[in-house]
């Protein structure tokens, strides 16, 4: 069967900048959605680059995407068997070819795309809040929307006053509620030591990517003088996974649209999970249809380690969207039962700037 691929271009501005790192702070979200259809079927996928974290760029990742429309309509075991090798260069366009095959084949089947990843996948995922920064935060409305764990970037001022900052908010912090802290690789070795020390007695449930410099011994070294979990995000893509597992670090955060794919991410998570490892699975900040992606892989991910909020509810900080995203209810998305990534409709993309 082939295979017909169209592509739309999307820009989604925001209602406020995205609180990351000096590097990783972007206030719109530009992308393509890709429709996949042989026959009757049809499939969604979302290219949204974000180079920052790691993908290639908008432009390579345009030329990819442009590539692929223009060669002859190839067959689905043409394009799943050409994907692992094209991941490794092309991370967020992999995964969006990878995506719309994967609702087809679902969809094919009768099947969530959630089912189709693990048989024992959930049907609703929790979710973090994203609060902002550790000292310019809306914690307050993050707890008020019944999230247990509330993430903050950490790293963006001197430590020593966003310590201040966390110790405030933590006095007025309701019981039970919990902090995930992100410090976007800010920080030297002494730096981040110091400030994971001054963390002790605070209600802080993981630390992502502390330090500047993503190597496992350092990361090692700090982690065996603390009982609090520290992560690794982005930095996954420069080392050794197999030396990732054998680290103390007990904690894996994927991204799909950064490792390369859907089934990618998910053989990553069933290796860290046989290695005592846990994993979250977090968006880029795409279009409903990424983050629709994002969470069937995160409720496949929790038959092997549940109990974990994902990065998944950043929808609302979207001005537009291309689809619905997923009903969002008291910190936990809910998954639709429909076959494939469980979307219906896909409205006009919203496009303020051409891309290039």
């Amino acid at each position: 069967m082939t295979i017909r691929i169209q592509i739309q271009p999307y820009c989604l501005l925001m209602k406020s900048p995205w609180p990351g790192g000096k590097r990783k702070r972007f206030q719109q979200r530009r992308g393509w959605i890709l429709a996949l259809r042989a026959g009757e079927l049809r499939g969604w996928g979302d290219c949204a680059p974000l180079p920052a974290m790691g993908t290639e760029s908008h432009a390579d990742a345009g030329k990819f995407l442009a590539g692929w429309q223009a060669r002859p309509a190839p067959g689905i075991d043409n394009l799943l068997e050409e994907l692992p090798t094209l991941r490794t260069t092309h991370p967020a366009a992999s995964h969006a070819l990878e995506t719309a095959l994967l609702d087809m084949l679902a969809r094919q089947q009768g099947i969530s795309l959630r089912h189709w990843l693990a048989k024992e996948a959930a049907d609703r995922v929790g979710v973090n809040a994203m609060a902002g920064a550790a000292c310019h935060h809306e914690a307050a409305d993050a707890t008020q929307q019944g999230y247990r764990i509330i993430k903050l970037k950490v790293g963006q001022q001197p430590a020593g006053e966003e310590i201040r900052c966390l110790q405030a908010l933590c006095q007025n912090l309701p019981a039970g509620i919990r902090l995930r802290l992100d410090a976007n690789s800010a920080w030297s070795y002494a730096t981040a030591e110091e400030f994971i020390h001054s963390l002790q007695g605070l209600p802080v449930e993981s630390l992502e990517e502390p330090l500047a410099s993503p190597d496992l011994a350092p990361l090692d070294r700090l982690q065996n003088q603390t009982t609090l979990p520290l992560a690794l995000d982005e930095s996954l893509r420069h080392l050794p996974f197999d030396e990732v597992l054998d680290s103390s670090l007990p904690r894996l955060v994927l991204k799909p649209a950064l490792q390369g794919g859907l089934q990618h991410s998910y053989r990553m998570a069933a290796m860290a999970a046989a290695a005592g490892k846990t994993c979250v699975v977090t968006s880029l900040v795409e279009s409903a249809i990424g983050i629709h992606a994002a969470a069937q892989l995160a409720a496949a991910v929790d038959s092997l380690c549940p109990g974990l909020a994902h990065g998944l509810a950043t929808s609302a900080w979207l001005q537009k969207d291309v689809a619905r995203p997923p009903r969002l209810e008291a910190g936990f998305l809910q998954l639709s039962n429909s076959a494939g990534l469980g979307i219906d409709e896909v409205f006009p993309s919203p496009i303020q700037n051409p891309l290039s």
